[in-house]
């Protein structure tokens, strides 16, 4: 294996080692969002039933419970949001870098289309 076969390779895996970053920050930040969604219908549910002199109490302290992990909730989310755009750059340039690496020294021979596409 020559230099030029070395430094495809090393492209190739930095494109396959970037788009399972994004596809792993995509899938985490679905599950936290997921997760705000339903901490939002319990919430709702909760000030339907509020309401009721027994559960009054009982539930504003759940309630401000809830609003605690929503909150902490949102920061996962703003932080995977920030984690995803930043691993969508690192993605993006390593796609750029492989395509100039492509075009000064060629396909390689054994890959039918020379880039990995996401």
């Amino acid at each position: 294996m020559g230099i030029a076969d070395t430094t495809r390779a090393r492209a190739k895996a930095a494109v396959s080692a970037a788009q399972a970053n994004v596809i792993e920050y995509e899938a985490e930040l679905k599950q936290a969002q997921a997760l705000m969604e339903g901490a939002s219908v319990a919430s709702e549910l909760l000030g339907s039933i509020s309401g009721l002199a027994v559960i009054g109490g009982l539930a504003d302290a759940i309630r401000d419970d809830m609003t605690v992990d929503r909150a902490r909730l949102q920061a996962e989310i703003d932080r995977i949001t920030a984690d995803l755009r930043a691993a969508e750059g690192k993605l993006a340039r390593a796609q750029k870098a492989q395509a100039a690496l492509i075009a000064v020294i060629g396909p390689d021979p054994a890959d039918n289309h020379g880039t990995t596409q996401r």
